[in-house]
């Protein structure tokens, strides 16, 4: 199985980011593929790698076995690009495999340093909201619940809902600069029932109702943070606090916040989320 888009950010002081790795699973091994194909946009096209001159290939795929699993590591790299985005496209020919070609893409962003976020215009406070390019989730299994029967529509007019799904996931992908941040969802969320005020338009001028708190209880949920010092997981009542907790993330995208609906209770939203400077 292949993601279908990679984001990686890289700068001037970090002109080759962490590399990444897709695992392979299912049928595909790495002894199936027999070649693999890179290519670049650009000028409105696709350019095969080999036809570009070498200061202009950015990204580099290779084989690997590490613990006896299988995968393909990514390497990019800046060389003479400048700052903006950029998107490659990687095609992954096996010939013994059920998909003889699977194909992914790599969008490669060089932005300016440090960070200055739009929604702050801040260095020290970064929000991923789920209109963001930082925010990826799969659009079949969260639902967009905006209309005019809704009093709150949370941060920035928008938020999604996990539609009674239980194993699917919301990533929130922040682009910093290295340090300790304090990570809370938005406070503008509502993640309340209550406050979520149904208007009833059976008829001209209908009562409000207040949503039923026995059928929508207060949501209970598990988030997944990746930072600098590795991977770890826990249990979160919004309710009750919005705080996920400190971590130190390295510099630019490498770090994420994950909302896992996988046994949660309630509606579990995904709206925004703030990572603030502390160090």
């Amino acid at each position: 199985q292949f993601p279908h888009i990679m984001n990686i950010t890289a700068r001037k002081t970090r002109k080759e980011p962490q590399n990444k790795q897709v695992f392979l699973q299912g049928d595909i091994q790495l002894n199936d593929i027999d070649n693999i194909e890179i290519s670049y946009w650009l000028h409105g096209g696709w350019i095969e790698q080999d036809n570009l001159y070498h200061r202009d290939a950015w990204l580099s795929v290779t084989k690997s076995i590490n613990e006896e699993k299988q995968a393909l590591i990514i390497n990019t790299h800046l060389q003479g690009t400048q700052s903006g985005h950029y998107l490659a496209k990687v095609v992954v020919n096996a010939k013994q495999a059920v998909n003889k070609k699977n194909m992914f893409l790599i969008k490669l962003a060089t932005p300016t340093y440090p960070p200055r976020h739009k929604e702050t215009q801040d260095f020290k406070e970064e929000i991923v909201d789920n209109e963001d390019i930082g925010f990826q989730c799969s659009s079949f299994n969260w639902l967009t619940p905006f209309n005019s029967a809704w009093k709150y529509y949370g941060y920035k007019g928008s938020y999604l809902v996990n539609g009674n799904n239980q194993n699917i996931s919301a990533r929130f992908t922040p682009d910093l600069a290295a340090g300790t941040y304090k990570v809370l969802f938005h406070e503008e969320t509502p993640f309340d029932p209550a406050k979520r005020i149904a208007t009833v338009k059976q008829k001209w001028n209908a009562p409000e109702q207040l949503v039923d708190e026995a059928l929508n209880p207060a949501p209970k949920f598990k988030v997944r943070i990746k930072h600098k010092n590795g991977i770890e997981e826990k249990w979160m009542k919004p309710l009750q606090s919005l705080e996920i907790g400190e971590f130190e993330f390295e510099e630019g995208t490498e770090g994420y916040v994950e909302i896992l609906t996988m046994g949660s209770t309630g509606q579990v939203i995904a709206d925004a989320i703030k990572f603030v400077l502390q160090k």
